[in-house]
């Protein structure tokens, strides 16, 4: 097909031959009155908002279904076009409400706009209002067919556009309104929850619920698994993938964000699934088990090495997750890289600070033999003092040191013998040296770090082990299955209490603790923790080791002649990632005390990105998808109902039940292809 002339009120245009007129003019910056009319959607139309005079045709034309072959001249103005527009315009709002101010929508309604186009008052409107309930009882979406001017849009979202057709106008005693065609709500006719067809109403009738989208950015409320995820990971893409059975398209995708999702699937902290939209219909997609599910089913040998060599070399100094994913990715770039790491074994606290029920060990030692099998050194037992040798040898060099060092409160007896940290407490019993236990212990704090230390006492051998925090039960920082699985070991949760001093005995070890209930806490600007507290709920209680869990913080030595913050963090600039000394970077924890897992991954991410460009190259960028994904979504039988499978943090799924929950995705990154609506006001000022 070849190119066309197009004359559009004097003005001048080449186009696709086939393509419809409205969207010659639209492309152009040049609007013409429509409302039935969407570039994604088939046309009908139907609105007679769009008409426009074409020479040599006789009558007056609907630009949306007028097709140029040939060159043709329109006029899209004149008194009896507008004057046959707005009689449209006034049938499409029989019915309508008056007041545009209290709808959601208001400011941002094409409806509304195409009256200030027109300029139609609404004191000519016919004043008998349609009157329906408003349905705010669906999952995701509320239903206003008071609003409804029924354009029709979202039936042919449904139908043209996802292939699903759940949607058609029906009439009741002389009302005539959009619903399924048995009148049974969504759930029940096989609504796949994809919000075509609100993204394609122009006038509220159907929208999101406030609650879900209110101040929040459009792409974090409409896809909140990728947008929360701090490495940015494609969920709904993964996830399609694996319904199609595309494992090894799975595991490059996740692999462009993410260099071990194998790790991720077994600790990942899951914030996607906290967001998820599907929660709102049952439960939210098992992304993380799906994620160790894509790196069971790909061989350890299936790595793409790295295609060039830049010659250039960097030194990393730590070996854990932000270490180990700088190292992956600068790699990936062709670039020579040495990892130093202190201990007598790589994967920093993935190894030494995670347990192996959290994390086998298997797992960690399968990842760290495809890292090195690209080509990646890791020196173990060597620890950097100073950076003056590194930086003569090396062209860059990235501290990702993380945060070794616990955090101990200054709380009266906090010198007695039996008071553990909990991060040196890990690290001695995950290094087979574990400190020593009594019968009783008490962890203090809240976290996926206390609920690990707890359940670490009691496997070494403590009777009673009590987990004490500030934070009331519902909103302890640990993951609701650590909490479960710490109470099914026999754990038992002191939630709202604060330790107010540790109580020894004549030995000079600890004998108990004294806590009192919070009534209300908060920390101040510093991170310091502003407690209130019951008066007359002081308790003891008898325990034989006190471990704290409340932090940890970097321990950066002076040998490296930088910069160290209040809480001994490393500062970089925000945007090149790099300290005040040239060419030395950091990354991870060390910034900003502890993190999770997938946070340090994306650090580790973006200082690669950021020390590939300062070596003179373009810097990572994403793998290239195929634009080709199909808005079309395979209708499911009783899709709103589908249950989430049972799988335990330890758990192995079949690929049976890893595609079933796979088909669970609403697939909400297709209603973010959809084309948003033009507005006049924005067209006029391309034109300008």
């Amino acid at each position: 097909m070849g190119k066309v002339k197009v004359y559009i009120d004097g003005r001048e245009f080449l186009a696709e031959e086939g393509e419809f007129l409205i969207e010659v003019a639209l492309e152009n910056g040049m609007y013409i009155p429509h409302l039935c009319h969407h570039p994604d959607l088939p046309p009908t139309g139907e609105c007679g908002l769009c008409i426009v005079e074409i020479e040599g045709v006789e009558g007056f034309v609907t630009s949306c279904t007028f097709q140029v072959k040939q060159t043709v001249s329109v006029r899209t103005r004149s008194p009896e076009i507008n004057r046959l527009r707005l009689e449209a315009l006034g049938k499409l709002l029989e019915g309508h409400p008056l007041d545009c101010s209290s709808c959601p929508k208001y400011l941002n309604c094409e409806l509304q706009s195409l009256k200030q186009y027109l300029g139609y008052s609404d004191n000519v409107q016919k004043t008998s209002i349609r009157s329906f309930p408003l349905n705010e009882d669906k999952p995701l979406f509320v239903h206003d067919p008071t609003r409804c001017v029924l354009c029709k849009r979202c039936i042919r979202a449904c139908k043209d556009l996802r292939g699903i057709g759940i949607l058609e106008v029906k009439e009741e005693k002389g009302l005539k309104y959009v619903y399924t065609p048995s009148g049974k709500p969504l759930m029940e006719e096989g609504c796949m929850f994809c919000g075509a067809c609100v993204e394609v109403c122009p006038t509220g009738a159907l929208r999101d619920k406030e609650e879900i989208i209110k101040g929040k950015r459009r792409k974090e409320a409409l896809l909140p698994c990728s947008s929360t995820c701090p490495a940015g990971v494609d969920v709904p893409s993964y996830l399609r993938l694996i319904k199609l059975k595309d494992i090894e398209g799975a595991w490059r995708l996740l692999l462009d964000k993410v260099p071990f999702p194998d790790v991720l699937g077994y600790v990942c902290n899951k914030p996607c699934e906290a967001v998820c939209r599907r929660g709102y219909l049952n439960k939210p997609v098992a992304i993380k088990l799906l994620k160790r599910f894509v790196a069971e089913r790909v061989p350890s040998s299936f790595e793409e090495m790295p295609s060039k060599f830049s010659g250039k070399r960097v030194a990393i100094v730590g070996s854990g997750p932000a270490g180990l994913t700088a190292a992956y990715y600068l790699r990936k770039r062709g670039h020579e890289v040495i990892v130093f790491e202190a201990k007598a074994k790589p994967g920093g606290m993935l190894r030494y600070g995670i347990p192996e029920w959290r994390l086998p060990r298997e797992v960690l030692e399968k990842t760290l033999e495809r890292i090195k099998a690209i080509g990646i050194r890791i020196r173990t037992g060597m620890k950097v003092e100073r950076l003056d040798e590194l930086k003569e040898e090396f062209d860059a060099v990235l501290l990702a040191l993380g945060a070794q060092k616990g955090v101990k409160p200054k709380v009266e007896g906090a010198e007695l013998k039996g008071v553990y940290v909990g991060i040196d407490f890990l690290s001695k019993a995950n290094d087979g040296e574990p400190l020593p236990v009594g019968e009783k212990v008490v962890v203090i704090g809240g976290g996926s770090v206390a609920i690990d230390c707890a359940r670490m006492a009691k496997f070494l051998g403590a009777k009673e082990v009590y987990v004490l925090c500030v934070e009331p039960y519902e909103k302890m920082p640990a993951l609701p299955e650590e909490i479960e699985e710490a109470k099914a070991d026999g754990i038992k949760l002191v939630p709202s209490r604060a330790l107010l001093r540790i109580i020894g005995n004549s030995r000079g070890y600890v004998g108990g603790i004294e806590h009192a209930e919070v009534r209300n806490f908060s920390f101040d600007f510093k991170g310091g923790l502003q407690l209130s507290l019951i008066e007359g709920t002081t308790e003891e209680l008898s325990v034989h080791n006190v471990i704290f869990a409340v932090g940890q913080r970097p321990e950066v030595s002076e040998g490296l002649g930088l910069l160290v913050g209040e809480k001994g963090n490393l500062e970089v600039d925000p945007f090149e990632m790099m300290t005040e000394k040239e060419g030395i970077f950091a990354a991870g924890d060390v910034l900003t005390g502890t993190r999770t897992v997938v946070e340090a991954i994306a650090s580790g991410r973006k200082v690669a990105d950021a020390i590939d460009r300062y070596l003179g190259s373009e810097g990572l960028e994403d793998r290239k998808r195929a634009n080709g994904v199909s808005p079309v979504i395979e209708k499911i039988e009783g899709f709103g109902y589908l249950k989430r499978i049972r799988g335990g943090r330890m758990d192995h799924i079949s690929e049976e039940e890893a595609t079933y929950e796979a088909m669970r995705c609403l697939q909400c990154d297709l209603r973010l292809r959809i084309r948003p609506p033009r507005f006049w006001g924005d067209l006029e000022k391309k034109v300008r």
